[in-house]
């Protein structure tokens, strides 16, 4: 598959694991300078994005101070008391990913380097089909999950009172959270695909993943899982600060670069997936670097 033609109807190479996994991690770093000049106009707008998020929430998070919840019932009663507020703020809050996103994918797939640690701050029509592509994936899942809720209900319910049905539920709901994982999965050529302005879609991705979609859906927790580790680490240490002090600034800047950090490893695996299995191949003009 050259720029611009016609997808594939099925995948034309099946997914090497072992060979994707350590592409992944060494497109990024191997290429960490590029990450860094790259990641540091979005991790600075996460800042400003994170501090309206703290603001547009204040009244609550005072309210639940004052009644003393912690814990998950401190999280029910925000996302009741507050549901509006953090929808607006998760929609924002996915920005500084698009704008990295796009700029990461093109710089795998077209060799495309930013001319300034600015340049990804600037969207074009590209970042907005992105963004309605991620939102859209966000509806198809939350169908997906819905449904596969429900059936597992509908299961755990006709199972009720059989002998070891309490022993069967936690394995039926495992395999029906894996099999929405699967569905996600099966979607991702689409993002590398807009990045690089093809007329690519769900459907082209579901086409070009037949038959890898579990190969391809344990690349992307080796390479997601383990840097979520170190994130989750991360935001134990650097989490803590409260206010708008300097503290809290400087946490949440090393936050959002350690993110973008795990975002690039998981992109990598996408694009490197995209490519074998698409055969996609950027024009002569735009090589992608030797070393990814």
């Amino acid at each position: 598959m050259s720029q611009s033609a016609a997808p594939p109807p099925q995948p034309v190479r099946e997914l090497p694991i072992a060979e994707t996994i350590s592409e992944a991690y060494k497109s990024v770093f191997e290429n960490f300078g590029m990450w860094l000049r790259i990641m540091l106009g979005p991790a600075i707008l996460s800042v400003p994005i994170a501090v309206f998020g703290q603001m547009m929430i204040a009244d609550e998070l005072a309210m639940l101070e004052e009644q003393g919840l912690e814990g998950p019932e401190a999280t029910t009663a925000m996302m009741s008391a507050a549901w509006p507020e953090l929808l607006v703020a998760n929609l924002i809050s996915f920005v500084p990913y698009v704008l990295f996103a796009v700029a990461w994918h093109r710089f795998l797939l077209l060799g495309e380097k930013p001319s300034s640690a600015l340049a990804p701050l600037f969207p074009s029509l590209r970042h907005v089909r992105f963004y309605l592509y991620i939102l859209l994936l966000l509806l198809v899942v939350g169908m997906a999950a819905a449904l596969v809720g429900s059936v597992g209900a509908l299961v755990a319910a006709l199972l009720s009172g059989a002998a070891g049905a309490n022993a069967l539920q936690a394995p039926l709901f495992l395999l029906l959270f894996m099999l929405t994982l699967y569905v996600a999965a099966r979607l991702q050529f689409t993002f590398p695909a807009l990045a690089v302005d093809e007329h690519y879609g769900f459907g082209d991705s579901w086409r070009n993943t037949r038959g890898q979609g579990w190969r391809f859906l344990l690349v992307l927790s080796c390479c997601f899982v383990p840097p979520l580790f170190f994130n989750l680490i991360m935001s134990l240490i650097l989490g803590g600060a409260t206010g708008f002090s300097i503290l809290f600034f400087v946490n949440a800047f090393i936050l959002a670069a350690i993110g973008l950090l795990t975002t690039a490893i998981l992109i990598s695996a996408i694009s490197a997936a995209f490519r074998t299995c698409t055969g996609w191949i950027p024009p002569p003009a735009n090589q992608p670097p030797a070393n990814v």
